[in-house]
């Protein structure tokens, strides 16, 4: 028996706490999507960005070397960087 004294299993409490749950699982699964959704956006723009500064077939050499994707943007990168200070 619920506390409003009905015989049912789902009195408008547990409904309430139900829907709360709803709701934050509902949230909870928009943030996830949005930070996903962010990361492989980036992670895109930084691939695009590196080739179109070392060229495609650099790229594809680095990431061919590599084995890695994620590896040979770092390497790139830090290439990258120690020009840019060499250059000041």
């Amino acid at each position: 028996m619920c506390k409003s004294g009905q015989k049912s299993c789902f009195c408008s409490s547990s409904m309430t706490d139900m829907q709360s749950e709803v709701a934050f699982i509902g949230v909870f699964v928009v943030i996830v999507g949005a930070a996903l959704t962010m990361f492989f956006f980036l992670r895109e723009r930084r691939s695009a960005r590196l080739r179109g500064k070392f060229g495609t077939a650099e790229y594809a050499r680095a990431v061919n070397e590599s084995g890695n994707r994620r590896h040979a943007e770092a390497r790139l990168e830090a290439r990258s960087k120690r020009v840019e200070r060499s250059w000041r």
